[in-house]
């Protein structure tokens, strides 16, 4: 379908074509009971795997800041402050027990694959933070009564807040780089 698209060479029928298929992989996903943000996910990363997922960028590249804008709209809707200023050490707990399980599997990972300590430790550092997937599995699981929605709130709240210390571990695994390359030649 995408490559009968682009051979029409339109715009608009390639955002309307890119749309369809993200729309539709979410229906059906809803149809068949699964979150319908998962069924858009699992059908974004279809389409970044075509042999069109350039043009496919080049398209969705003018809606970039609107559709960033309803994510973190979105996500601050779904932080409970409430949460927080009741349960501060509990929510910020969580946080840092996932922050440092995610830095340390991926550490592991990267080791495990062959990368040298530095950049494993910047991997790590980097992604340690919960992603956006986390609240499609978090949602999910409180629609289908797998966690509970105080516990599940509490989990989404720790998540949040993780994906706000990004920065900071952006800015810590520059500054371990910076003394690791000071450290190199002065030797």
């Amino acid at each position: 379908m995408m490559r009968s698209v682009a051979r029409a060479d339109s715009q608009e029928l390639f955002l309307a074509a890119s749309l369809l298929v993200v729309i539709g992989a979410g229906l059906a996903a809803a149809l068949a009971g699964i979150s319908m943000a998962l069924g858009a996910f699992i059908a974004g990363l279809l389409l970044a795997e075509t042999e069109h997922r350039k043009q496919i960028e080049k398209t969705v590249e003018p809606f970039q800041g609107l559709l960033l804008g309803v994510f973190f709209v979105s996500v601050g809707a779904g932080l409970d402050l409430s949460l927080l200023i009741a349960n501060p050490l509990r929510v910020l707990g969580i946080m840092v027990i996932t922050m440092t399980v995610n830095a340390q599997v991926l550490f592991v990972l990267s080791r495990i694959f062959r990368l040298e300590s530095l950049p494993s430790m910047e991997a790590a550092l980097m992604l340690a933070a919960s992603g956006e997937f986390a609240f499609v599995v978090l949602q999910t699981a409180m629609q289908d009564d797998l966690l509970g929605r105080s516990v599940g709130n509490t989990i989404l709240v720790a998540s949040i807040l993780s994906m706000f210390c990004i920065p900071l571990l952006s800015s810590l695994a520059a500054a371990i780089r910076r003394y690791a390359l000071r450290s190199a030649l002065a030797q």
